[in-house]
């Protein structure tokens, strides 16, 4: 009796040591309809269309940890964005792809990781979705690029010390070859909250190993809550060293209506000097060029885990045509 006592206790210790993973995932659908962009010789036609990730990137993932022993865990996960209304091609792991260990020093992971300088922007009452004013805008013009996550990277966060958390990377390509020299990444940022209030910043430079260009970043940002509504704000810049700059801001406020409604307002600015065409991106009039979007949106969380939302975006572009848009569609996420 005694050993079977035992044998059962063990098998349980296993258990809680070896949990099972969590599947998870987010599946977005929506109704947009657009008009204007492009430009005065080629403009885009008006359209509507049925399509994913309206608010939210539809995804599916894996996550877990297990009991190392010593106050130690081993983490995991694999997320990856997944095509819904039409067919498509899969980057595996795309969203995320890394295992590590997590304790009182904090944690560290490698593979492919959302960023420090992501870490610190992506401080938004919007949350950064795909309808907020910054998404609507970024990448279109200049020479920074917001990939949010990074491949082939060490990752450390901190614990939090006195609302003060830590975030580094590290990634020294391993990609060079007889003709192209190694990329290269780092990053580092710093979040800090007291109470309603929390401040951020990030930095980080990145080299691409094909053209041998280093574009440096930096953010700072803040949110408040009023318990009436949030607000936050961000500025960031960026340099590629080769007199070419761009610089851009954003504020955006989440307002609780009744029920289970909230008003989300956002609005955004990017400006570059830039007169050339850069990693495969807009190439800007002469000059430079500077977006803004406004965006408003309306949310109704239907459930803890259904999001019915509508909302609608401006755009003005001084190197090409000003657009518009609106979308309506619902997320679930399990």
């Amino acid at each position: 009796m005694k050993k079977t006592l035992i044998a059962i206790a063990s098998i349980a210790a296993m258990g809680a040591a070896f949990a099972g993973p969590t599947v998870y995932g987010v599946v977005d659908v929506n109704v947009a309809s657009t008009s204007g962009g492009g430009t005065a010789a080629a403009p885009v036609a008006s359209q509507t269309t049925i399509g994913d990730n309206g608010y939210s990137t539809s995804r599916f993932g894996v996550k877990g940890d297990m009991d190392l022993g010593g106050g130690l865990k081993g983490i995991y996960q694999y997320e990856t964005g997944v095509p819904i209304t039409s067919p498509g091609a899969i980057t595996w792991g795309g969203r995320g792809a890394y295992a590590g260990v997590t304790g009182g020093f904090g944690t560290v992971t490698v593979g492919r990781s959302f960023t420090p300088f992501a870490i610190s922007l992506f401080n938004d009452a919007m949350e950064y979705d795909n309808l907020s004013a910054y998404w609507t805008i970024a990448d279109q013009i200049g020479v920074h690029s917001d990939n949010v996550w990074q491949s082939k990277a060490i990752s450390y966060a901190s614990p939090s010390l006195n609302g003060l958390t830590v975030n580094a990377m590290v990634s020294p390509g391993g990609d060079a070859t007889a003709t192209t020299g190694a990329s290269n990444y780092t990053g580092l940022g710093a979040t800090y909250g007291l109470g309603a209030l929390n401040l951020t910043a990030g930095w980080e430079s990145n080299k691409t190993g094909a053209t041998g260009q280093t574009v440096t970043a930096s953010n700072v940002g803040f949110a408040y809550g009023f318990g009436v509504a949030t607000v936050s704000a961000a500025f960031q810049k960026a340099d590629n060293g080769a007199s070419q700059q761009d610089s851009g801001w954003i504020v955006s406020t989440s307002v609780p209506l009744s029920g289970k409604y909230a008003l989300q307002a956002g609005y955004a600015s990017m400006t570059t000097n830039g007169t050339v065409n850069v990693n495969g991106r807009e190439a800007n009039a002469a000059g430079g060029a500077t977006l803004t979007s406004t965006n408003l949106v309306v949310v109704n969380d239907l459930t803890a885990s259904a999001r019915a939302y509508a909302g609608v975006y401006t755009v003005t572009d001084t190197a090409r045509a000003n657009s518009n848009g609106a979308k309506f569609g619902v997320r679930y996420s399990f």
